[in-house]
This record gives structure tokens, sequence and C-alpha cells, in this order.
């Protein structure tokens, strides 16, 4: 026997291909590479054309959302545990292995939107939208349109690849963290949505390249989030660079004007002549053409369409003259996780730095520092979450940490500090303590479950306590909006109200669409749920406000006519059973906003 095949039965005897699957979330695309390439035994193991342990991993990898409380805590030792796209695809595509299944999600998926139009909320207006037909419309005669009643296509960098096609070398996943030329490559990961977040006026749109992209004119919708405080603002560095620009440019004298004026014509005097009536002129350079470049750059919108605007990090503009302004800066951050708050959001990048959009004057991301706390190489953030109006993210070994406000940024670095408490207990990394989904309300209220399964936690007003619900089986996921919380269980899923930071127990109810339908992901707007099943379907409920079209069911005397709802005042329908909403695809994530809602859609 060779040395090679009597090194390769050792690791394999050492490192079964079950342990390296433990192993591989704990990997990034790179190592699994350049670990494939070790020797023949995890070369065949890792094969890029035939292995599902690796199609698998990069699926989840790519489209898993682990990073925000969309999911639960993913137990790295668990085979059991999938997220709801892997459930999903595997209950409606069952006879693709998980390379196909990467390719379909990642090819054919596209985002729909839904409800009210203002201010180009969906990622489109009336007449942007090609797609966008009478028959999906609310309106009262031509001149007025409420909002959009069915789920419409968002314009997008559109294209088709067979669900055949696989990727044929390493090379193709080089990209998926590369800077380099192959605009081919890097434009189908531009293409390719991971994550959709609902925010009360907006959506924030997660690109497999770490693009994060915002509908609309505006995210917050006129209103502070959880920023600076006591009337404090933040340094803005493109206005303040203007500004220092001005003051170091030389007024030019005009004996016809009483001030100076910047830019006028500058009379050169030739030495040799002895009159001051003669002599040649020079225009001065235009000192806001750079800025304007720059102001462009800050405010770029996905290309073909202006009501989609790219987010990006505000310390990449922490130069103070904007000569120095490197393009290239602009695709430094990848981001790997969005979360939506009513008039905020939050990112984390790959390198777990976290940033926040969250007020009116916040056009680029601040990124938060957390004093006192472990550095994150040794102590992670794992998860993030958005609440009305205060955050929770939960960092390894520390727990979980929830704030209100932050510090003012005070120079070019774009760096703040967060006001925050650690919930106390919550650090635990094993064990039956150990938190295993949460979820953030507003006012720093925190709910959550532990491993345990049987307890369901309430943090508020720095005061922790137990909140018994009459609900049968274990608990494994929690999510919540201001007024309403979801629970499931193994078995069933529940909602419950939240008034004023409080459960009310009379209202606890469970979902029920039909006996062979199981609902493993929910989403609340102001008045409107949104349920998604194991099988891919949509179903809608609540209250669709002044024909905002939120419910997704058509128009309003459609659903009323039909009996799923009625008529509550003059323009608004409220349904109240979840109702199916037809989609033309498979739906693999949902979203609600304030009077919007979105989704995620593989189409047929």
């Amino acid at each position: 026997m060779s040395s090679e095949s009597q090194s390769a039965d050792e690791i394999r005897e050492s490192l079964p291909p079950d342990i390296v699957q433990t192993i591989l979330p704990y990997l990034t695309p790179k190592d699994i590479k350049n670990l494939s390439f070790t020797n023949k035994y995890f070369n065949s193991l890792l094969d890029y054309s035939n292995s599902s342990i690796l199609w698998h991993e990069l699926f989840r990898k790519s489209f898993g959302s682990t990073s925000t409380n969309e999911e639960p805590f993913i137990s790295k030792n668990s085979k059991e545990f999938r997220t709801c796209c892997e459930t999903i695809l595997l209950n409606t595509h069952s006879g693709l292995d998980w390379a196909k299944l990467f390719n379909l999600r990642k090819y054919r998926s596209a985002v729909f939107t839904w409800g009210c139009m203002k201010h180009g909320r969906l990622g489109y207006t009336i007449s942007s939208n090609s797609r966008l037909s009478p028959d999906a419309m609310n309106q009262l005669d031509r001149r007025i349109t409420f909002g959009v009643c069915k789920p419409v296509e968002v314009p997008w960098l559109l294209y088709s690849v067979p669900i055949s096609g696989r990727a044929n070398s390493w090379s193709d996943e080089d990209n998926y963290n590369s800077n380099e030329s192959d605009h081919h490559m890097l434009g189908e990961y531009d293409r390719s949505i991971v994550q959709i977040s609902g925010g009360g006026y907006s959506f924030q749109i997660l690109t497999q390249s770490g693009k994060l992209y915002s509908t609309g004119a505006m995210y917050h919708g006129g209103h502070n989030g959880p920023g600076p405080i006591n009337g404090e603002h933040d340094f803005q560095p493109i206005d303040e660079t203007i500004r220092a620009l001005e003051r170091s440019f030389p007024l030019v004298h005009d004996p016809f004007r009483r001030t100076g004026s910047i830019g006028d014509p500058v009379r050169v005097q030739n030495p040799h002549q002895t009159t001051n009536l003669t002599g040649t002129f020079r225009q001065h350079d235009d000192i806001y053409e750079n800025l304007m470049k720059l102001n462009d750059l800050s405010s770029k919108c996905l290309p073909g369409n202006d009501q989609v605007r790219r987010m990006l990090p505000k310390f990449i503009f922490n130069v103070q003259d904007p000569k120095d302004f490197e393009e290239s800066t602009i695709d430094s951050v990848r981001f790997v996780a969005v979360s939506s708050g009513r008039s905020h959001f939050l990112a984390l990048d790959d390198d777990n730095d976290l940033y926040s959009w969250d007020g009116r004057e916040v056009n680029h991301g601040v990124k938060l520092l957390f004093n006192g706390l472990p550095v994150r190489s040794t102590n992670p953030i794992l998860k993030i979450s958005c609440g009305w109006n205060c955050n929770c993210i939960f960092i390894y070994g520390v727990g979980l940490v929830v704030w209100k406000s932050r510090d003012a940024t005070l120079g070019y670095d774009g760096f703040a500090n967060a006001h925050y408490k650690v919930i106390p207990g919550t650090g635990e990394v094993s064990g039956s303590n150990k938190i295993v989904d949460f979820a953030c309300g507003s006012d720093n209220a925190v709910l959550y479950i532990t491993n345990e399964g049987e307890k369901l936690w309430l943090y508020s007003n720095e005061i922790e306590k137990y909140i018994d619900l009459p609900i049968e089986g274990k608990m494994v996921k929690i999510q919540t909006s201001n007024n309403k919380l979801a629970v499931f269980t193994s078995e069933a899923c529940f909602t419950v109200d939240i008034k004023d930071g409080e459960i009310v127990h009379n209202t606890l109810t469970q979902i029920e669409v039909a006996p062979d339908v199981r609902i493993i992901s929910l989403s609340f707007g102001d008045y409107h749920g949104i349920a998604l099943s194991d099988k891919g379907d949509m179903y809608t409920w609540g209250l669709e406000s002044e024909m905002c079209g939120c419910l997704g069911l058509g128009k309003p005397e459609a659903i009323v006519s039909s009996g799923a709802g009625t008529f509550e005042r003059s323009r608004s329908v409220r349904v109240q059973k979840p109702t199916k909403v037809e989609l033309g695809g498979t739906c693999v994530a949902i979203t609600a906003g304030g009077w919007q809602s979105g989704a995620i859609v593989i189409k047929d």
C-alpha cells in the first residue's frame, strides 16, 4: 500500500465524512476549496461537481440567513435542523440533488412586493415597472392609485440559466469573495437575492455578492430610530468636505459686487504690459466636479431602477479632499445579514462588523462599537435583530445585548458607541440554558427561549421574568413585532398579542390553515400577517387599510365577494383567516413592512 493511500485511510478513520460535515460550517468557501486539494480523500469527499455534502453546505452558507433571527440558532451537531428554505425545496423538489437546488435558488428566484406605493417603497412606481398590470392596482380612478393588490416582481438585473446547469470549476466559487474583473460572474452574484427584510417604510434587499439595497426614497418615513439622543447630530463627512473646500478656496474680488465669488474669471496680468486694462482671462477649476462625483457614488441606485438605492457604510467617505476618494472602496464591505425595524435597520458584514441606519439624517451606515465587551476575534456576533425602536444582538460568550440609542459620530471615521445593556444569564454556550432563539420588540424588550424549550422569557425594563403560556410541545422558534408574538413548537404555531410590553394571555391563538398545512415562518406588518408553509405556499390575513393592497389577495371587491373578507369602513378590508396568495411559483422567504409585503419566489 502506498504511503499516500495509507495516509488517506488514516485520515478517513480519524475524520470520517460525518465529522467533516460537522466542521464545514466553520469554514469559508476558500477554506473548503483548499481542503479539497489536500489529498484524494478530501478531494473525492468535497468534489465540486458531485459532492452533495459540499453543495449542501454552500447552499446553507449562501441562502440560510443564519445570522439573523429569521432562523433559530443552528446546532452544529444536529443533522435534523433545516432552514425554512431548505425545508421547502426538499418538499417541493425532492428529486433534485443539492447542486441543482443551489442553482434553482440562485437563478430562478426573484423579489416580489405589494402594498402601499408611497415614496417608491415597493421598489418601483406605476410608470417604472412594465409587469404592473391594471388588475394588480387598487384605484378609484385613473389618477389616484392607492396600492398594489397582487404580488409583482421588482425590476432587477434579470437573466436565466438552465436548472440543470452547474458550476464546473472552483474558479466560479472564488468570485464569491473576490474583486476580480470577471464581471460576468460578479454580475450573477449581484442578481442572486439572498434576503429581503421589511421595515416600516421600505424593504432592505441583500444580494449574494454582499451588496445591500433599500427601496424607496427613504427607509425611515421621517422618523428617528435608535440613533443619537439629546439633540445630538452625526458628523456628515460629505457636507463637511464641501464646507472645508469652499473655505480653503480664495474668494475672487469683483468690484461690482459687495462680496467675492468662487469660480469667477481671474484677470492675469501680462508682466510686459504697463496698463491694467489689458491681459488674458483664466477660469478657475470647477471645485465641485469631484464633489459631484463623490455625491453620485454615495447615492448609487440599482442599474435600471431608480427606486432601489445602494446602502453603503459611512466610513468609506472619510476623505477630506474628494480627489483622494478611491471608487474601489465602494465594494470593500460585503454584507452577510440584514434586519429591519420600524424606521431603521442593521447590517452585519463578513468581518463581523455591525452597521446601523437609524435616523432621518443617516444616509450611510454607522459602524457600531460596544466598548467594554470582548473583541470580535474571540467573541463574534452570531445573530442580529431589529425591534420596533431598538436592537438586540447575540454575542458568543457574552449573551443578548440590547440598546435603544448610540453616540453621535464625531469625525470622518463614522464610528459610534452603542448605549447597550447585557441581559444577565444569556451567555451560556451549551447546556439547557443556551439561547435557542430570541426576538426584539420595543423599548429594549426582548423575548427568548432556551434549549430547555419549555419556558418563554421576557426581559423588559431591566427585569427578567418567565412567561407561562398554555402551549403543548417544545418551543423551537419565536418571531415578533411591536404588537404580536409568534411561538413555534415542534407541533404547531401560535400567536399572542403584546400590549405595553406585556403578553396578553387571553389572545393566544393557534394558526390553522388546513390539516395538511404546516406553517414554518411568520411575519407581521402594522395590521396584517403573512404565513409561509413548508410547501412554499403563502397565506395572509388581517386589516388591509385604505386600499393599500398589503394582503396581496386582489381588489377589495373581489376579496369580499369571494367570502374571504369583509369591508371595514369605506376603503378597508379585514380578512380573519389566513388565505392563500397566488404567486406563480414557490415562496421561500416572506417579510411584512408597515403597510406593504414582500417575498422571495422561485418562479415556475
